[in-house]
This record gives C-alpha cells, structure tokens and sequence, in this order.
C-alpha cells in the first residue's frame, strides 16, 4: 500500500511539471490602463515573433477594445533604426503584432496604446538570445 501511495505521489509531481506552460506576460499600469505584453514564443535573433497585447482598465477591469496599437522596439545599446509593428485588434481587448529582433542582447518594446485620444505607453525591456 504504502509503494501505491508513493508512486501516485510520484506521478503527480510529474504531470505537473511536464509540458510547456503558457507564456507569461509582462504588466505595467499607465495612466488608469492595464496593459499586458506577451510574447508567444522565445525571444530569438531573427525568428518571427508574435505578440498578444491586453488592454485593460485598471479600475473596472473591463476590456478596451477600441484602441489603435503598435509596438515601438528599440534596442538602447546600438542604433538599430525605426522598427514600429503595428497590432491588430483581436475584438475582446487583445491585439496582436508581428515583427523581428535583430540582434541578441536586451531590447526595449514599448507598448503605445492610443484611446479615447490619449497615448498610453509602457515599456518592457526583454533579453534576447542568439
């Protein structure tokens, strides 16, 4: 009895531990807005990347669906020129954006969302690997 117990034990911490998990998103607050940057793969060098941005307000929760998005990525260490992805609107307060890192190294992505006229930007600063 006490080897069933074990093992289911076992298998358990197993299943939790096994299988990719979702991305994560990094958050920050701007000016009453919640927005949410994720990136759906690993930052790599040259490789399609696709981000999700949630827009939301940060009192009520509610999503804002009716803003224009577009990511701004720069990258502080070296002059790597205009690189401004645009974002289209996924309907439920998510958008989503395509675009490539240049080179590894840390690169700033600044979320710009405009709505109800005003600009809400947040930046996040993300590693990128070779």
């Amino acid at each position: 009895m006490r080897h069933g117990v074990f093992l289911l034990t076992v298998l358990l911490l197993l299943a939790g531990c096994g299988g990719p998990s979702a991305p994560a998103g990094l958050t920050e607050t701007v000016d009453g807005v919640q927005i949410t940057l994720t990136q759906q793969q690993s930052a790599t060098v040259n490789q399609q990347q696709t981000w999700i941005i949630t827009l939301a307000d940060a009192a009520s929760g509610q999503p804002i669906t009716d803003a224009d998005v577009y990511l701004d990525l720069d990258m502080p260490a070296m002059a790597m020129g205009q690189n401004k992805p645009l974002a289209t609107s996924n309907g439920d307060g998510s958008y989503t954006a395509t675009g490539t890192y240049t080179m590894s190294g840390d690169w700033h992505v600044t979320v710009h969302a405009e709505a109800a006229g005003q600009d809400h930007a947040a930046l996040f600063t993300i590693p990128v690997a070779e």
